[in-house]
């Protein structure tokens, strides 16, 4: 044992090593606090073992504290070897540093400019919303015009201060008309259709789990569809806190978001590492009564739309959307008791897919948390909604369970699930292992819900067509 004083080059090694140590502990912890949950609801075993080697991580760098601590106070501590002192501690601080950002794939702070996109946050007959971020901060100002076409556009909307996340709506606008518009600074012109105001009839496209690996050979067929708008029900990206996944998606889905109105909902990969952040700064939707835009309703053409935040499961259901959901519900049938009504969010409800029918045991290997189906389907049942419409599993399938369609379209990547052995018992149609999207037309009194899947070398299948009425 020994208890010479250390000296000011012991003493300032020593600071660095007890320095080290704790931002190791803290990043160690923080990394457990943001991935518990989400490893957790993807693997059980895998969860274990990141808890018993960053624990082990971190007991190590307390007993580093300990002995660096301990001599620093000349207190007699046995010698330890500079490698136990010094290069032990650098590798367990930069591997807590680089294991977020392997995850990640890149470190959140750095930003891109993001295409722009259009989304309705008003009437869809009479305002259209154009949202992009910058990564510096100026006046947004963009023109429009429908007089003769995109070589004239005489209107001008322009925010009232500079900014990053830029937010425009055209207003007011003419029912069942083609608007040009410009930003200015950008060379591109791009065009959009407003509603017709044609009572129980549009057609719309559904896709899902794009995980930013966007199926390319959908677009040119969406837009030859030339749907009235498209709902995307999450899994955007595959991190939601990487600003690089954010960028892919709005490349990969420019041609389409710039022309039609994207109306999204969140997934929990957009929600991962605290994703949710960027999910609402870089996409704008409307506000349901509780200023909340992960959940909402709009109507297009007296058909309602309603968007759910339903993540992995009712985990992220909490009593504030509950009731705002059961009053728009009430309020709809009150006024509207025959309209359509359609609802969409990200976890599935009903699945022959890997995870099942959502029953939420966290001890299994796969699992959603909560039971979505004992949630929600009596509810739906008892407020007539129509069509239920999500994603999650990364198949395509439809389902009629007491009069209520459910489908999952989370075929929008190339990361598909095999079959199962199994179909769930009130399945109608279930093809896995292809990507594609769902084409949805809504006429009078009749739903027509296709199904456009591709095969290996990107040709379109015989489409899926199952229609049903209200």
């Amino acid at each position: 044992m020994s208890s010479t004083a250390p000296t000011s080059k012991d003493v300032l090694f020593y600071a660095v090593s007890l320095v080290g140590v704790a931002v190791a502990v803290i990043l160690l912890s923080w990394f457990l606090a943001i991935m518990w949950y989400t490893i957790f609801m993807i693997h059980i075993a895998l969860t274990i073992a990141v808890w018993v080697v960053y624990g082990i991580l971190c007991i190590y760098c307390v007993y580093l504290a300990y002995r660096v601590i301990g001599y620093l106070r000349s207190k007699p501590v046995k010698d330890v070897s500079a490698i136990k002192h010094y290069v032990l501690p650098a590798i367990i601080i930069l591997a807590a540093v680089i294991t977020p950002f392997i995850v990640l794939k890149v470190p959140s702070w750095i930003e891109y400019d993001m295409a722009p996109h259009l989304s309705f946050t008003g009437d869809p007959a009479r305002s259209m919303t154009l949202t992009w971020y910058s990564t510096t901060s100026y006046v947004g100002r963009a023109t429009y015009g429908n007089i003769t076409g995109p070589a004239v556009l005489p209107y001008a909307v322009q925010e009232p201060a500079a900014t990053k996340e830029h937010v425009l709506t055209f207003e007011p606008l003419s029912p069942n008309t083609t608007y040009y518009y410009k930003i200015d600074g950008l060379s591109e012109t791009w065009s959009f259709r407003t509603a017709n105001e044609t009572a129980n009839m549009t057609r719309f496209v559904a896709i899902s789990d794009i995980h930013s690996m966007y199926y390319p050979p959908m677009t040119p067929d969406i837009i030859a569809s030339n749907p009235d708008f498209v709902l995307a029900v999450g899994d955007l990206t595959d991190y939601g806190a990487s600003n690089a996944d954010w960028n892919k998606y709005f490349e990969l889905t420019k041609e389409i978001g710039t022309n039609y109105a994207v109306m999204t909902t969140i997934g929990n990969h957009d929600s991962m590492f605290f994703g949710d952040g960027n999910y609402l700064k870089y996409l704008t939707m409307p506000q349901a009564s509780t200023g909340s835009e992960k959940y909402y309703h709009f109507k297009y053409n007296d058909v309602h739309f309603i968007c759910l935040d339903l993540e992995w499961g009712i985990e992220s259901y909490d009593a504030a959307q509950k009731a705002w959901f059961l009053s728009t519900l009430a309020g709809i049938r009150a006024v509207h008791p025959s309209d359509w009504i359609v609802v969409y969010d990200h976890c599935m409800h009903v699945s022959s897919g890997g995870f099942g029918n959502a029953t939420g045991d966290l001890l299994k290997l796969y699992n959603t948390a909560g039971n979505v189906m004992a949630e929600f389907h009596q509810t739906f049942v008892d407020y007539g909604v129509n069509l239920v419409i999500s994603g999650h599993d990364h198949h395509f399938e439809v389902s009629n369970w007491d009069g209520v369609v459910y489908a999952i379209v989370g075929t929008a990547n190339t990361r598909l699930d095999s079959a199962s052995a199994t179909n769930n018992t009130c399945s109608v149609f279930y093809e896995p292992g292809h990507s594609g999207f769902a084409e949805i037309s809504i006429n009078g009194n009749t739903c027509t819900l296709s199904g456009h899947l591709y095969t290996a070398g990107g040709t379109l299948m015989a489409p899926f067509v199952y229609p049903f009425s209200k």
